[in-house]
């Protein structure tokens, strides 16, 4: 069963998880293991938040949503008008620079919602307003189930490092896991990805050529690319 105490009195991991639905049908779809996740999760429930962010419905019955599993509703095209708008905020763009940040943002979201993964190292900017009471941060994938955390993540990984990732065995790839990574929540930590030249100068060149390459596949009548 879950860890035994209700919260860690030192500290507290908010893992964001923001689901993009491009569902060609034009409605909204829940993934399958959706379920799964939320049942795993409230084994952590001593240390781990799951703070989900959504484009409209994403159905689960409230029974079955344990009380650290949060569900924010952006409403649709809310998560690239999120993106855009702290990214560009950020990086001191101007006006119409933004507004063509924004539409990119949006095509590419809708077209390729995998591309949301693209930007989690700036998660800790991005969804600032929703992981101010936290000590970490940090992103994990829907597909990613999970034990009971805290009776592994080790104290020294919370106390003694600003980024902490799980391998699987190949420690000599040095890169971070998308399925899971945590971060100290300080401005320091969270202003990293400033370093990444396709998340801050280079942002809206990089997507400029994503937009190209999915307007030539598009017209080759390719659907995956």
């Amino acid at each position: 069963g879950p860890c035994g105490a209700d919260r860690h009195p030192d500290f507290r991991i908010g893992m964001v998880l923001p689901w993009v639905d491009g569902g060609v049908d034009g409605t909204r779809h829940t993934p399958a293991w959706f379920p799964h996740l939320a049942a795993t999760a409230a084994h952590s429930s001593l240390l781990v938040d799951w703070v989900i962010l959504h484009e409209g419905s994403l159905a689960l019955p409230p029974a079955a949503r344990p009380p650290n599993v949060f569900l924010f509703d952006v409403q649709p095209g809310g998560i690239a008008r999120l993106f855009a708008a702290r990214l560009s905020g950020a990086l001191g763009l101007a006006t119409d620079e933004a507004r063509a940040l924004e539409q990119r943002m949006l095509l590419m979201f809708g077209k390729w919602p995998r591309l949301v993964a693209e930007y989690k190292p700036a998660y800790g900017h991005i969804f600032s307003r929703w992981l101010g009471n936290y000590t970490h941060w940090g992103y994990t994938d829907f597909d990613t189930i999970v034990g009971q955390l805290p009776r592994f993540i080790e104290r020294s990984e919370l106390t003694e490092h600003h980024i902490v990732t799980y391998s699987f065995g190949d420690t000599e790839a040095v890169y971070l896991r998308g399925q899971w990574t945590v971060h100290r929540n300080t401005p320091g930590v969270n202003r990293l990805w400033r370093q990444c030249s396709h998340l801050s100068d280079g942002l809206l060149h990089e997507l400029s050529l994503k937009v190209a390459h999915l307007r030539k596949m598009e017209a080759a009548g390719k659907a995956n690319y």
